[in-house]
């Protein structure tokens, strides 16, 4: 028995760690074109990254369409759904994402976000470069050609958390 032990600690004495990120979006509007780029967003083999997108909507407000499309980002993609029973707003959205996470850190972003693609590599490297860090912000840039509603958002000024 103990020979097989030390094989096994030889065997896998050569792995690497790797940071584990959950990416946590709450979502209200169930755009498959935000959502889609998000799940998309290029891998970093210094991490395992995946995905939990908390539901915000009333259940019986989603669609049948848009319930096969969580089924799909589920089977082909590395995320996890969750739907809460009623609209709770943002932020317990998040907290339950949180609760959903077992990764080492968590990247929140919002449904009506398009984030870059290389986005886990820049967060990666913030990570590695400043290990001595609780967090990290990233910037948002906000397009002004209506998409989601951001000419409305500029209008009103509210940008501001």
């Amino acid at each position: 028995m103990q020979g097989s032990l030390e094989k096994l600690k030889d065997k896998y004495n050569n792995l690497t760690n790797v940071i584990t990120i959950d990416v946590v979006i709450p979502c209200f509007r169930i755009d498959s074109f935000c959502l889609d780029s998000m799940v998309s967003i290029e891998k970093d083999k210094r991490t395992d990254h995946r995905f939990v997108v908390v539901v915000d909507k009333n259940i019986g407000d989603i669609t049948v369409e848009q319930l096969e499309y969580l089924r799909s980002l589920e089977r082909d993609y590395p995320t996890r759904v969750r739907i809460n029973e009623k609209n709770m707003g943002a932020s317990f959205s998040r907290n339950r994402g949180m609760q959903e996470s077992y990764s080492d850190l968590i990247l929140y972003l919002d449904d009506d976000v398009l984030a870059d693609k290389k986005i886990i590599q820049a967060y990666t490297n913030a990570i590695i470069d400043n290990p001595e860090k609780d967090g990290f912000v990233g910037k948002s840039i906000l397009s002004r050609d209506g998409r989601n509603s951001t000419t409305a958002v500029h209008m009103a000024q509210t940008v501001f958390f």
